[in-house]
């Protein structure tokens, strides 16, 4: 892998206004009880499976779903080529909403489901990463794809 992307800095609450407001109350409250990191993976593995299919989205039976989100934007983040097209659109400093939705938009089609789904998601996990640096996330994030 090679091209990493440079993510501009945003603060979570920047990125959560990105999103809906039912949204921004959902995630918070996740937030709020089980912290930052365990809010992404609740969010996608005890999400309705009814509001999934209401997305355009199937059901996760488990944390699979979860894994192939972080697996993909592990692709994006750490410079892998199928996404070289989406890391030079989003070099030039977007906006947080324009950065979360180009991201969203672009996985969510791997993984057969809208952007809207998994929008909070990849906010907190833009978030993660640019709390660190790209290249210690990619470094530290384990593929647990395989898992």
């Amino acid at each position: 892998m090679s091209n990493v992307v440079n993510l501009p800095t945003f603060s979570i609450e920047e990125l959560l206004r990105t999103l809906p407001l039912s949204q921004q109350k959902s995630i918070n409250a996740l937030i709020n009880h089980y912290g930052v990191d365990k809010a992404a993976e609740l969010w996608l593995v005890d999400y309705d499976s009814s509001n999934l299919k209401r997305f355009g989205g199937v059901s996760p039976q488990n944390k699979t779903y979860w894994y192939r989100l972080k697996s993909e934007f592990k692709l994006l983040i750490c410079g892998h080529e199928k996404y070289n097209s989406l890391r030079e659109k989003i070099s030039d400093g977007p906006t947080a909403t324009a950065l979360v939705s180009a991201i969203a938009t672009a996985i969510a089609s791997s993984l057969n489901v809208s952007p809207v789904v998994i929008a909070p998601v990849i906010a907190i996990l833009i978030h993660l990463v640019s709390s660190v640096s790209v290249n210690a996330w990619c470094s530290t994030v384990e593929d647990e794809s395989s898992i």
